[in-house]
């Protein structure tokens, strides 16, 4: 998540692909939303640390 966030902000291409690997990984839409959501707020806490 992290690296979508590399340039300050996630474009709707890098969403995508980050919604595309959850269902890759066969997590339910659900669950995947939840995790997407956690480390969207970790991402954005800790991309001054770049």
């Amino acid at each position: 998540m992290l690296l979508t966030f590399i340039d300050g902000n996630q474009n709707d291409k890098e969403k995508e692909f980050v919604v595309g690997m959850a269902k890759y990984l066969g997590i339910e839409d659900a669950e995947s939303a939840a995790l997407i959501s956690q480390a969207e707020h970790r991402a954005r806490r800790n991309l001054q640390l770049l």
